[in-house]
């Protein structure tokens, strides 16, 4: 297995005591930036663009964070030119806790509610680490989003990430979600359609056992799980596409078992945290594989 972990400044994990939009959005402000990412646009104090440190593989993203007048905070993708965005974006509600997990680190972020799954609760992004296969054949522009909540009032608590799993189905609605490769994009915007279908929809490719009648296969005769790569895939142009490997997430890795949702250990000599609720998998909805994903926290 190998982690690809970000270099100079160190991760942020943080967990702060929210009251408001107001105290989320301060919340996040002083991740992102304490993480390395600039301010490059502020409109407000709750209206900012921010951008990503430049990957050693020239691989960059901004994010635009603001309070859109509704219940929530609402993310949106974009990229370094802000000539491609993200039409919708994914949303945080504070109304719905006290406290937010923010995990950042220089090329991604995470913001999301310990021990919840509730909707408008979890939003990762990340400008992907990507393989010298990858560049060789001029890719520079890799990078997603995905959030759980589908509109800044959804209350559907069944929509897929990896929060809940390792693919953005759910048990019957996916998650709000954009991609770039370069200067072409995929969004899916609060979706109710059948998840059985769609094979492009965001997932990670994992170890898998070729018995696709049951989850087999995913550890060690000793019970261990696998320790794998964090292969983010999706389908381009459309999600009816094959879903391909886009990168890889940065300073973390997949566990092919389920473990309860903020569980923490050791690995490589750094420590890690599990952002996956108790993943078992499921036969029922296709490419629904057990799993956890553990993001490096200091």
């Amino acid at each position: 297995m190998a982690i690809q972990y970000s270099t100079g400044v160190s991760p942020i994990n943080t967990l702060a005591t929210i009251n408001d939009k107001s105290s989320l959005m301060t919340a996040i402000d002083s991740a992102l930036t304490g993480a390395g990412w600039t301010i490059t646009t502020t409109t407000s104090s709750t209206n900012k663009i921010y951008q990503s440190v430049l990957t050693p593989q020239s691989n960059q993203i901004k994010i635009h964070v603001w309070d859109a007048g509704g219940s929530c905070i609402k993310i949106q993708m974009m990229n370094v030119a802000q000539t491609i965005s993200q039409t919708d974006g994914c949303y945080l509600a504070p109304a719905t806790s006290t406290a937010y997990r923010l995990i950042v680190d220089q090329y991604q972020f995470c913001f999301f509610v310990p021990g919840s799954i509730s909707s408008r609760n979890f939003v990762i992004g990340s400008a992907l680490y990507l393989p010298p296969n990858l560049t060789q054949m001029g890719l520079t522009t890799s990078a997603f989003i995905m959030g759980d909540g589908g509109s800044d009032t959804d209350t559907t608590n069944s929509r897929g990430t990896f929060r809940t799993s390792l693919t953005g189905r759910g048990t019957g609605t996916p998650c709000n979600y954009w991609s770039i490769l370069n200067s072409s994009t995929v969004e899916v915007s609060n979706a109710s359609y059948d998840t059985s279908v769609h094979q492009g929809l965001v997932a990670m490719a994992v170890l898998q056992s070729a018995n696709m009648g049951a989850i087999t296969g995913y550890r060690w005769h000793d019970n261990s799980s696998f320790l794998v790569e964090p292969l983010v895939a999706w389908g381009y142009p459309t999600i009816d596409d094959e879903a391909k490997v886009r990168g890889q997430l940065w300073d973390s890795f997949v566990a092919t078992d389920s473990y309860p949702p903020d569980t923490t250990t050791t690995v490589d000599s750094h420590n890690f945290y599990n952002i996956t609720n108790n993943n078992n998998g499921s036969v029922a909805v296709p490419g629904s594989m057990r799993g956890s994903v553990f993001l490096v926290t200091p």
